[in-house]
Protein backbone atom coordinates (compact mmCIF):
# COMPACT_ATOMS: atom_id res chain seq x y z
CA UNK A 1 0.00 0.00 0.00
CA UNK A 2 1.34 3.04 -1.35
CA UNK A 3 -0.26 6.47 0.02
CA UNK A 4 0.25 10.07 -1.84
CA UNK A 5 -1.04 13.11 -0.48
CA UNK A 6 -3.13 15.08 -2.86
CA UNK A 7 -2.00 18.92 -3.12
CA UNK A 8 -4.13 20.80 -5.60
CA UNK A 9 -6.79 19.32 -8.36
CA UNK A 10 -7.33 20.92 -11.37
CA UNK A 11 -10.46 19.81 -12.84
CA UNK A 12 -11.69 19.39 -16.16
CA UNK A 13 -13.57 21.28 -18.43
CA UNK A 14 -14.53 20.69 -21.87
CA UNK A 15 -12.00 23.79 -22.96
CA UNK A 16 -9.26 22.15 -21.14
CA UNK A 17 -9.96 18.66 -22.13
CA UNK A 18 -8.08 17.63 -19.54
CA UNK A 19 -7.40 17.43 -15.74
CA UNK A 20 -4.70 16.93 -13.83
CA UNK A 21 -3.90 16.18 -9.78
CA UNK A 22 -0.59 17.64 -8.24
CA UNK A 23 0.70 15.04 -5.24
CA UNK A 24 3.86 14.28 -2.66
CA UNK A 25 4.68 10.88 -3.41
CA UNK A 26 5.70 9.19 -0.27
CA UNK A 27 9.69 10.04 -0.98
CA UNK A 28 8.38 13.83 -0.20
CA UNK A 29 8.52 14.68 -4.15
CA UNK A 30 5.60 16.63 -5.91
CA UNK A 31 4.38 15.31 -9.00
CA UNK A 32 1.96 16.71 -11.53
CA UNK A 33 -0.25 14.05 -13.41
CA UNK A 34 -2.09 14.78 -16.04
CA UNK A 35 -5.02 12.92 -18.20
CA UNK A 36 -6.70 14.08 -21.14
CA UNK A 37 -7.45 13.91 -25.22
CA UNK A 38 -3.80 13.21 -26.83
CA UNK A 39 -4.11 16.32 -28.79
CA UNK A 40 -4.10 17.89 -25.89
CA UNK A 41 -1.63 16.66 -23.73
CA UNK A 42 1.10 16.73 -26.98
CA UNK A 43 1.19 20.22 -27.21
CA UNK A 44 2.38 20.56 -23.26
CA UNK A 45 5.33 18.18 -23.70
CA UNK A 46 9.02 19.09 -23.32
CA UNK A 47 10.36 19.62 -26.56
CA UNK A 48 13.20 16.65 -25.00
CA UNK A 49 10.14 13.76 -25.30
CA UNK A 50 10.05 13.88 -29.34
CA UNK A 51 10.90 10.23 -29.36
CA UNK A 52 8.19 9.21 -27.24
CA UNK A 53 5.64 11.38 -28.83
CA UNK A 54 6.74 9.49 -32.17
CA UNK A 55 6.11 6.04 -30.09
CA UNK A 56 3.09 7.09 -28.40
CA UNK A 57 1.40 8.92 -31.21
CA UNK A 58 2.10 4.86 -33.09
CA UNK A 59 0.52 3.27 -30.41
CA UNK A 60 -2.80 5.45 -30.27
CA UNK A 61 -2.80 4.81 -34.27
CA UNK A 62 -2.62 1.10 -33.59
CA UNK A 63 -4.92 1.24 -30.73
CA UNK A 64 -7.88 3.44 -33.23
CA UNK A 65 -7.59 0.96 -35.88
CA UNK A 66 -8.57 -1.34 -33.39
CA UNK A 67 -11.68 0.79 -32.48
CA UNK A 68 -10.15 1.49 -28.81
CA UNK A 69 -10.95 5.12 -27.47
CA UNK A 70 -7.92 6.45 -25.52
CA UNK A 71 -6.77 8.95 -22.84
CA UNK A 72 -3.30 10.04 -22.51
CA UNK A 73 -1.30 10.89 -19.41
CA UNK A 74 1.74 12.62 -18.81
CA UNK A 75 3.47 13.91 -15.91
CA UNK A 76 5.99 16.77 -14.28
CA UNK A 77 8.42 16.47 -11.42
CA UNK A 78 7.76 20.24 -9.54
CA UNK A 79 10.03 21.95 -7.47
CA UNK A 80 8.67 22.14 -4.00
CA UNK A 81 8.86 26.15 -4.07
CA UNK A 82 8.01 26.69 -6.98
CA UNK A 83 4.66 24.47 -6.14
CA UNK A 84 4.49 26.92 -3.12
CA UNK A 85 4.80 30.05 -4.86
CA UNK A 86 2.17 28.74 -7.62
CA UNK A 87 -0.19 27.60 -5.06
CA UNK A 88 -0.32 30.91 -3.31
CA UNK A 89 -1.52 32.56 -6.29
CA UNK A 90 -3.93 29.70 -6.43
CA UNK A 91 -5.45 30.60 -3.87
CA UNK A 92 -5.65 34.34 -4.06
CA UNK A 93 -6.77 33.68 -7.38
CA UNK A 94 -9.55 31.71 -6.02
CA UNK A 95 -10.91 34.85 -3.56
CA UNK A 96 -11.19 37.09 -6.61
CA UNK A 97 -14.69 38.60 -7.80
CA UNK A 98 -13.60 39.58 -10.79
CA UNK A 99 -11.68 37.44 -13.86
CA UNK A 100 -11.67 34.57 -11.15
CA UNK A 101 -11.90 31.93 -13.76
CA UNK A 102 -9.64 33.71 -16.44
CA UNK A 103 -6.83 33.85 -13.49
CA UNK A 104 -7.32 30.32 -12.23
CA UNK A 105 -7.23 29.14 -16.05
CA UNK A 106 -4.33 31.20 -16.64
CA UNK A 107 -2.46 29.27 -13.77
CA UNK A 108 -3.72 25.59 -14.65
CA UNK A 109 -1.63 26.86 -17.80
CA UNK A 110 1.31 27.56 -16.11
CA UNK A 111 1.84 24.78 -14.26
CA UNK A 112 0.78 21.88 -17.21
CA UNK A 113 3.51 22.43 -19.32
CA UNK A 114 6.69 20.81 -20.07
CA UNK A 115 5.32 17.35 -19.06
Amino acid sequence: LVTYQLLAFLDFNNIRKRMSVIVRNPEGQIKLYSKGADTILFEKLHPSNEDLLTLTTDHLSEFAGEGLRTLAIAYRDLDDKYFKEWHKMLEDANTLKDERDERIAGLYEEIERDL
